[in-house]
Parts: C-alpha cells; structure tokens; sequence
C-alpha cells in the first residue's frame, strides 16, 4: 500500500514535470516565433525595382564621391523620405520624382500602401532583431500646409505631424532630439542649424540592431592585414570563426557570402571582387539582374571565415546627385508641391542623409536617416510706380511717340 502511494506521487510529479517542461518549451517557442513578409506580386515587382535602384543608387554615390573612404547608404530611408514628399507634389515635378526613383510599377496609394507594410511588418519579421522605422513631418506653424497631405503620410507612413516655430533655436533642437532618439542615439543630429527659409522637414529614420545566427569567436579576433591597395596594406582586427555556417558562390568574377542574423530573416550579403578588379569598375558594373543572379545561386557552406570589424559613419546630401541623375524640377523655382502647400511655392532645399554601423562579433548596428528640407521659392516683391511718372504710347515698330504725358496725382481725373 505504502509502495503503491509512493509511485502514486511519483507519477503525479512526474506529470507535473513534464508539464512544466512543456509549458517552458511553448514559452520559449513563442518567444522566437517569426513572421513571414508576405508581398503582393505587384509589390515583389516594386522589391525589385527597389533593388535594382539601390545599386544603380550605390554607383552614383560612389562614383560622385571617389575617394578612399567608405561608403553606407539606406535605399530604403531614401525611397521612404521621397515617397512621403512625393504625396505633396504634383505635375511634372511629380512625374520626374516618381520615374527617377522607381515608382511607376504601382500607384501613389498603392505606394503608400507598400511602404505603410513594410514599416509594420519588417520590425516584427524577427523578435531578437530590433528594427524600428519613424517618420516625421516638422513644418513651420505660421504657414498653411493641405490637412489631406499631413493626414495621407500620417496614415500611411505613421508620420509624426509637429507645428514648429523654425524661427527659434529650440525648433533644431526638436527635431534633433526626435532623430538621435529614433537611431538609439547612432545619429544625433541632422538639422546642423538653423535655415530661415526652412518650411519644412520631411524625415525618415531607421534603426537596426541584429545578432548573428552564428557569432563569432572574440577569443579568435587577431590584427591580420588588409590590403587597400597594391601599394598600401593596413593592420585591421579581424574577427574569426572555425566552422561559420553560411551561403556561398563564386563564379570567377565574383565571390558572394551571405551571413543570417539571428532567425535568418535577415542577412548580410558580402561581395568580393576577384583579385584583378579594382573595386571602382566593380561597383560600375552592378545591375539588378546580376544580383538576382547571385542571390539565386548561393550554396550552403560551412567555412573557416574571418572578417574585417567596423564601425564608421557617413552622410552626403543627395541633392547635386539627384540633380545629376536627372531629377531637377523639384529643387527649381516653379517646383509644383501645391498638394502640400498652396499658400507656399514650395522646393526641395536639401536631401541630408546620414548612416550610422558597427559589425563585430555579436551581429551589426546599424541606423539611417534621411531628410527633406523644403523651402519656399520667394515670391518677386511688386515693382510699384507710387510717385510722379512721365509716359508715353508709342507705335512700337518704328518708335513712333503717339502720346506723352505725366502723372502727378493718379487721383484727379482731370
């Protein structure tokens, strides 16, 4: 009897076990539980003409700013920012924007609708990824900008909306406390002072923080060479890795790996030019096709892997870039941003752009902010004839004085 309760109580603990088991298993299966971004077909088309831009993108940027530096821009804050200033133009200004930056393949509400997913569901892909995206609109109180624009991009990009005074000092500070709150302090500031002509900012900022899949072994991270050029080598800390699970491929021209983050929603993808192509031309010859190509043709591998850690920043204005690659009506005099403004003649003043990253052997950090600053185009002051004037009608062919006369006072009629 004794015995017989014994094993009673040990089936019950045991019971009791395995439920406690099974309940921390599904606690911590709901913990990494991921999502999949699931895309119309006519959304996939807008990935890759997105992608194709980012590319063709990189090779303006860096062929408009050759120097030895390095170089990290985000498309997708760009293409953001230009798409929340898209919905305030109109007109040919409209159409220059929506061709150079790839929007034709949907339309604007369908746009909205595209990017108004991504910023919902890309943060939520991966719940040990930290991936926010905010957007704002900062305008000066004492003009009037169209409710159906401010309420289009609040909607649809969960736009921030905030009446400043850009007449005071603190309107800068405002924004720049918005901007170094939203890349987790990465980006501190993007307004550097104070524009008296400023009328707006449009801003998109981004923030990403992932850890590897497979990290890094800090004990393996040595000082090794790299080499920059064929007459300069420099000592950099590389991190290292035995046995690091990834995607592969080569095909003499190029070797491509890809390393997940954390539940493999998200990778970075490094591309090594073969050893007899300068890094230039390289850059020059990238397409979207190619990268598909790549992408397609990626291999599981399982390698002895270093790679270099880093950490730096940048930031350009695209404004003289856009120019450039053919965007100029919206910088002009005559910009048509009437759907944003119709008190104001409204243009783009400047495309700041600042990125922030940090790779080592935890996983990347990353963050990204773009803004569109917008001014007014200043309306001629009036040429007023308000004192005594001599006048003539003349036959304008060959000169002939027809009438001449004065006016002393426009009030007397006789």
């Amino acid at each position: 009897m004794i015995q017989a309760n014994f094993m009673k109580k040990m089936a019950l603990i045991a019971a009791f076990s395995m439920a406690l088991f099974l309940t921390a298993c599904k606690k911590e299966k709901e913990t990494v539980q991921t999502r999949d971004l699931v895309l119309t077909e006519k959304e996939k088309k807008k990935v890759q003409d997105e992608n194709a831009f980012s590319l063709y993108l990189l090779k303006q940027v860096h062929a408009a700013r050759p120097t030895d530096g390095n170089l990290f821009i985000s498309p997708l804050s760009v293409g953001m920012a230009m798409a929340m200033t898209s919905n305030g133009a109109n007109g040919s200004t409209l159409t220059q924007i929506r061709e150079m930056m790839r929007m034709n393949s949907l339309t604007e509400n369908e746009l909205d609708a595209y990017y108004k997913k991504l910023i919902e569901e890309l943060p939520r892909l991966d719940p040990k990824v930290n991936f926010s995206i905010a957007n704002s609109i900062w305008y000066a109180k004492q003009y009037s900008f169209q409710t159906s624009f401010l309420n289009q991009n609040q909607q649809a990009y969960h736009a921030r909306i905030a009446a400043l005074d850009f007449n005071t000092p603190e309107s800068v500070q405002q924004i720049n406390t918005w901007v170094n709150e939203s890349t987790n302090g990465k980006i501190d500031k993007i307004v550097e002072e104070r524009d008296p002509n400023a009328v707006a900012y449009l801003i998109n900022a981004l923030y990403f923080n992932a850890p590897w899949k497979n990290k890094f072994d800090p004990a393996l991270t040595s000082e090794l060479d790299f080499k920059v050029s064929n007459s300069q080598v420099v000592k950099v800390p590389f991190m290292g890795s035995n046995h690091m699970p990834l995607k592969a491929m080569s095909d003499g021209e190029v070797t491509v790996y890809e390393l997940p983050y954390a539940h493999q929603k998200y990778s970075m993808v490094i591309v090594l030019p073969s050893q007899n192509q300068d890094l230039f031309s390289f850059i020059n010859s990238l397409d979207g096709q190619k990268w598909s190509e790549w992408m397609s043709a990626l291999k599981e591998a399982n390698l002895y892997f270093q790679l270099p850690k880093l950490k730096f920043s940048y930031e350009l204005d695209f404004k003289p870039l856009f120019q450039l690659m053919g965007m100029d009506l919206p910088f002009k005099p005559g910009a048509d941003f009437s759907r944003m403004s119709t008190q104001l003649n409204l243009m783009i003043s400047t495309i700041k752009h600042k990125t922030f990253l940090e790779v080592d052997e935890k996983g990347t950090e990353a963050a990204a902010v773009t803004s569109v600053g917008m001014t007014y185009t200043a309306t001629p002051s009036p040429v007023r004839i308000d004192r005594p004037f001599v006048f003539a009608i003349r036959e304008m062919e060959t000169g002939l004085l027809l009438f001449t006369g004065a006016v002393k006072n426009p009030v007397l009629t006789k």
